[in-house]
């Protein structure tokens, strides 16, 4: 079982898998050619910020407690 002295591994893999491209890079890049810059700019924010809130809850164990 990892402990807190491993939540750096766990904090980088979770951002090298939100760097690598999958269907939100789709989304966003469908949203920039179909409506712009400021409209893939936003999905990309979006996007991004979802990530992070999962990550956290992950973290934080929020997310085994809403599985249960």
């Amino acid at each position: 079982m990892f402990g807190t002295q491993d939540l750096w591994l766990f904090i980088s893999a979770g951002i090298a898998l939100n760097l690598m491209p999958g269907q939100d890079f789709v989304f966003i890049a469908s949203r920039s050619a179909s409506q712009g810059f400021r409209a893939g700019s936003v999905a990309a924010l979006g996007v991004g910020a979802g990530t992070l809130v999962h990550i956290l809850a992950a973290a934080f164990g929020i997310s085994a407690l809403l599985a249960m």
